[in-house]
């Protein structure tokens, strides 16, 4: 899905609160705070503040994000994913 590497490149490129508020539009497209607060966890109303404008997220709970939508969205087919090179990691097409 567009929405999740326009977020991935956006955080690459230092724009934290850019990609923090397209994640906040992905997970409002697909796949709802309340299913993605259940994934990883947390309470949706935290999850709310994390991906608001002036949220700060942990690098833990970004990757926790990321990794709950990318297997949802993988699980729907709207996103390939291929395992990565011997290092064990994943990447996304």
């Amino acid at each position: 899905m567009a929405l999740f590497h326009q977020a991935a490149e956006n955080l690459l490129n230092g724009e934290a609160q850019t990609a923090r508020l397209v994640l906040r539009e992905l997970v409002n497209a697909s796949v709802g705070f309340e299913a993605l607060a259940a994934d990883i966890r947390k309470p949706s109303k935290s999850l709310h503040r994390m991906l608001s404008m002036n949220g700060n997220p942990s690098m833990d709970n970004l990757a926790a994000i990321f990794g709950a939508i990318r297997r949802r969205l993988a699980t729907a087919g709207e996103l390939q994913v291929r395992q990565g090179d011997r290092s064990g990691g994943t990447s996304c097409s």
